[in-house]
């Protein structure tokens, strides 16, 4: 699952757009898990915010990006792209389905976050699966952008990564896919 905070703008005064890419899998107890996978957080205007998405989410036989350069980043085959739900996100998911298409390649889904109060009530609401070690980060530059942004939010300079982690887990959280150990005992038996 990607998760993404959009603001299509470069200008140094307005916020970054910023992405975090989450995979879930078992641990050795059968126990659910979620890995934090990549991050970026950048200033971008619109067109290479949606080709820095597409880019990032798609794997296929393109080496170069669409500027004919090699690639900077990772790429993945995700699932789902998570957006929130606002301006800036709905004309980016039109585009990137313009894009895209029916091929299939993901899903796109909108993300409510008025649903769950603001941004630090959504932090809350999903702060025990970080407490209860769900969640795991690789040792590597952007999970510690990501953790130490969210270790000083919301007094930060920054809070889109954090945005985009608290979407991203309360949305699994939510599908079932990271539910705390005794909610797993109980549903598996």
């Amino acid at each position: 699952l990607a998760s993404l905070d959009t603001a299509y703008t470069g200008k140094q005064e307005n916020d970054p757009s910023a992405m975090t890419i989450w995979g879930v899998y078992r641990d050795e107890h059968g126990n659910p898990r979620v890995m934090l996978i990549y991050a970026w957080r950048d200033r971008l205007q619109f067109n290479d915010l949606v080709q820095r998405v597409i880019d990032v989410c798609t794997k296929d036989k393109r080496e170069l990006n669409h500027l004919g350069e090699p690639f900077n980043h990772p790429r993945f085959e995700i699932d789902g792209l998570l957006i929130e739900n606002a301006t800036a996100g709905q004309s980016v998911e039109q585009e990137i389905r313009r894009l895209v298409g029916a091929t299939g390649k993901f899903g796109i889904y909108f993300f409510d976050p008025r649903k769950y109060g603001d941004k630090v009530a959504r932090a809350h609401s999903v702060q025990h699966i970080w407490y209860e070690g769900i969640v795991w980060a690789p040792d590597r530059a952007f999970a510690d952008m990501v953790i130490n942004e969210m270790a000083v939010f919301p007094k930060g300079s920054h809070d889109d990564l954090t945005d985009t982690a608290t979407s991203a887990l309360r949305y699994l959280r939510d599908m079932g896919f990271a539910l705390r150990r005794e909610e797993h005992a109980v549903d598996v038996d």
